[in-house]
């Protein structure tokens, strides 16, 4: 196994500490065992609000930190804006949507209100980073 398929496959630690409120456990389990459990994966689109698009460069140091560590975590599998800077997308992993909604809503973005309402989708990952954090025999919920 390479040194990035070790890091894929390592086990997720959410660090929001009632994340995982609606779970017996806070991490995915071992993916070589027999039945393993994963957290759903999410795409998350979020419309920036052009009225405070004036705050974006100020705040934009300490929501990149943030996603950093979500990212080092495990829980954000990738993320981003759109070249017209209309919103932003993330691609993240979570027990539940209202799971979801609290990251969302913890960001530096939406406290400041320069994020709108977010949009939530729960996805089935084929091929790609994101997929390659499970075995190919895994369920896709």
């Amino acid at each position: 196994m390479s040194p990035f398929e070790a890091i894929l496959r390592r086990p997720v630690r959410v660090p929001l500490a009632d994340l995982h409120a609606d779970r017996a456990h806070s991490e995915v389990s071992d993916p070589s065992s027999p039945t393993p459990e994963f957290e759903a994966t999410f795409v998350v689109e979020v419309p920036l609000l052009q009225a405070a698009l004036g705050m974006r460069d100020q705040l934009r140091p300490g929501h990149l930190d943030r996603l950093r560590g979500l990212v080092e975590a495990g829980v954000v599998l990738e993320a981003g804006v759109f070249e017209d800077l209309s919103g932003s997308f993330l691609v993240l992993r979570a027990p539940s949507e209202a799971a979801v909604a609290r990251i969302i809503a913890e960001d530096t973005y939406a406290s400041a209100g320069l994020w709108g309402a977010p949009r939530v989708r729960r996805v089935r990952l084929s091929v790609g980073l994101g997929a390659q954090l499970l075995p190919r025999d895994a369920p896709r919920r």
